[in-house]
């Protein structure tokens, strides 16, 4: 692995564990302060905001981070790459802007609500260009200490403010402030790159294939981003929002947070897209098949200890942190873990199918599962509430992990770590299941000293192939 490769997910994986970290503490304290009604507000405002401006982006952050990638030593490519790009963005926006007017003067909603979505949804937008833009030149860097400042930044604010107001409404100008900071970070950082990419005196252009296949995979990213927004999402939250009520929401919402936080520190396919994407255009498929294999038995190694514990402590963990009013997450959140090992050691697969321009097979799995996941959220959330949403979810992300890794597997020929992975999840299980047997109860030290022990122990169990891994990231 080239040191290259090495900083930038030594970084990503700092930028992530400050996102478990302080986005922990922050929901935590958030959850507190605005307790299950308001937090059900404020989980549907985020998602509303996430969801419009996903759609108007679709596709651009994976293009721009592809082929910025793939373009490295081509300024003039990068160029108009861009320009084609950016004004896909702005037509994006004014369509949704104008879906949004209309939606409100035929559905009348609270003004300073639709403030707080046009505002959010312009933000994030123009955040999701500059951060992929950022990911394509590979400062990953730039990205861990903008995720440092606005999540501290956010933090700070929720402690200083919140507390005097316990409103939705307080927490979602806290995020849009935070949100806001973010940017101008992201565009300051840039500033170099993007004039040595619009100064250029060469002239801007592509060859008519090049200009085919950004197209092509512009439009098959769109439409994976809308199917991921239905099943790799938190989509259920709109069905909950309809046939249920915002306590049941929260609820959703934080166990899905919860659930998730492992695979935002402790994956890296992020990392490996513009790796893999260079590796491909050489046609290096060797050197892809064991980056393949390995990175996908250490993710493995990474998530496993952490999910296997939070599902046997799960009902402890949520008390600790939550209080008593949230302690329904647990019964949520148990099912959302077995969704989060399998998608989290799916990512290197997720990375892979991007870089060799295969998406239109995650195209054909991503449409038969949003059918199924549509399917099981009119089926269960009516009746089941929160839990089905769990259960609707969860079988959908499974099912969408094991099409596209038997995809792989039989394509490609490429190995997969399975023996590796049981193994981690039997050592795992054992360990916690004779702690459990000698702890019925804990304070919050208490608990991450024995997940401390609980670690530690699993890591000596696991030594010889901790050291592989080790000498695979470190090898050349």
């Amino acid at each position: 692995m080239d040191k290259n490769l090495l900083k930038n997910i030594s970084y990503n994986t700092i930028s992530n564990f400050l996102s478990l970290i302080l986005g922990f503490i922050l929901n935590i304290v958030i959850a507190r302060n605005l307790q299950p009604k308001q937090m059900g507000e404020y989980s549907y405002t985020i998602w509303l905001i996430s969801f419009l401006s996903i759609v108007i982006l679709l596709g651009i952050p994976n293009t721009f981070t592809k082929y910025i990638s793939q373009f490295h030593n081509e300024k003039h490519k990068i160029r108009f790459l861009s320009y084609f790009l950016v004004r896909v963005v702005l037509l994006a926006f004014i369509f949704i802007s104008f879906g949004v007017f209309v939606y409100f003067v035929i559905f009348p909603q609270n003004f300073i609500f639709l403030v707080f979505v046009i505002l959010g949804y312009t933000i994030v937008s123009l955040n999701g260009v500059f951060r992929s833009f950022i990911s394509g030149i590979e400062d990953f860097k730039t990205i861990t200490i903008n995720t440092f400042v606005t999540l501290f930044l956010q933090l700070m604010l929720v402690i200083i403010f919140l507390k005097k107001e316990p409103t939705s409404g307080r927490m979602l100008e806290i995020y849009l402030i935070s949100l806001f900071v973010s940017t101008i970070l992201f565009f300051i950082s840039l500033k170099k790159e993007l004039k040595e990419v619009f100064g250029t005196t060469e002239e801007m252009f592509l060859e008519k294939y090049e200009k085919k296949k950004i197209r092509e995979y512009l439009v098959f990213i769109s439409v994976l981003i809308i199917i991921n927004m239905i099943v790799w999402e938190r989509s259920e939250i709109f069905f909950i929002k309809i046939f249920s009520t915002s306590e049941e929401l929260a609820f959703y919402s934080i166990a899905f947070t919860l659930g998730y936080l492992p695979n935002k520190i402790l994956t890296f396919g992020n990392v490996l897209l513009p790796k893999m994407s260079k590796f491909y255009a050489e046609k290096d498929f060797s050197k892809i098949s064991i980056y393949y294999k390995q990175l996908t038995e250490l993710v493995a190694l990474l998530i496993i200890p952490i999910y296997v514990f939070m599902f046997i402590f799960v009902s402890d963990i949520v008390r600790m942190l939550y209080g008593e009013s949230y302690i329904q997450v647990s019964s949520i959140l148990k099912i959302i873990v077995f969704a989060g090992i399998i998608s989290g050691i799916a990512t290197i697969g997720s990375a892979f199918i991007q870089a060799v321009e295969k998406v239109d097979i995650s195209f054909k799995i991503g449409v038969f599962i949003t059918v199924v996941n549509i399917l099981f959220d009119f089926l269960l959330i009516p009746k089941y509430k929160s839990i089905g949403a769990a259960y609707a979810n969860s079988i959908s992300q499974i099912l969408g992990c094991f099409l596209g890794t038997r995809y792989i597997l039989y394509s490609f020929k490429f190995d997969f770590p399975f023996l590796k992975i049981i193994k981690f999840l039997v050592i795992s299980y054992i360990l916690c299941k004779i702690t459990k047997l000698y702890f019925s109860s804990f304070s919050l030290v208490g608990m991450f000293i024995l997940f401390f022990v609980y670690i530690l122990l699993f890591s000596i169990l696991n030594y010889k192939e901790i050291v592989k891994n080790i000498n695979f990231v470190y090898k050349s």
